[in-house]
């Protein structure tokens, strides 16, 4: 598993999309806080650090499913199959690599977005480790989205009809989420928890379809 999560990883920081993403949620982010600060007047009742946080929550919704179809190399199942035999284990758990890998990516990018949240932290005098704790939840929806990604590029027949799977499925969960709770960290664990779940059922269904062939 590990080198394929290593494979998924190399490929995808050679990709443009990485940098280009990163530079969009950083470039996005900084813009806010300098130019809204101390915080939108329409939103009063949240401090600049709250704005920027939830602002980040949106251009990351937006960036990571594009970043995630376009730079994880285009593996069909007989490709994830062939992979798996050579390194003598599972489609399945070829499957959970690449969307480890994935995700440790798109994790690349939430952190680009770690300054500006300082920034917006140091002016509403919010505690230093808040900012640390609320980037932990942001690991679920990098997972949802890598394992979405992981599943769409197995089924669409190109890389434009991924893109838009993905983030249709993406903002489904979100506003599910959003539905039973307005709390981001909350939003954050269910996003894990559809994510963990979405890539346990597609790596079983890949360890299924494999068995089923051999009969």
């Amino acid at each position: 598993m590990r080198a394929l999560a290593t494979r998924e990883l190399v490929v995808a920081t050679r990709n443009a999309a990485v940098p280009i993403a990163a530079l969009a949620v950083l470039s996005g982010l900084s813009a806010f806080v300098l130019t809204w600060a101390p915080g939108v007047p329409t939103l009063a009742t949240m401090n600049l650090y709250e704005q920027t946080r939830a602002v980040h929550w949106v251009l990351l919704s937006a960036v990571l499913p594009w970043t995630a179809v376009r730079c994880s190399p285009v593996d069909r199942r007989e490709a994830i199959v062939l992979m798996a035999s050579l390194i003598r284990t599972r489609p399945g758990v070829a499957v959970v690599a690449k969307v480890l890998g994935s995700a440790g990516v798109l994790m690349l990018i939430v952190a680009t977005g770690l300054p500006p949240l300082v920034l917006a932290q140091q002016a509403a005098a919010v505690p230093m480790v808040r900012v640390l704790t609320d980037l932990l939840p942001l690991c679920g929806l990098a997972l949802l989205v890598a394992a979405s990604a992981a599943a769409a590029m197995l089924i669409a027949a190109d890389g434009v009809r991924a893109w838009i799977w993905t983030s249709v499925v993406v903002l489904g969960v979100l506003l599910s989420a959003a539905g039973w709770t307005s709390e981001l960290s909350l939003v954050g664990w269910l996003c894990a928890a559809a994510g963990m779940a979405g890539t346990a059922m597609l790596s079983a269904v890949m360890d299924g379809s494999v068995l089923c062939g051999q009969r």
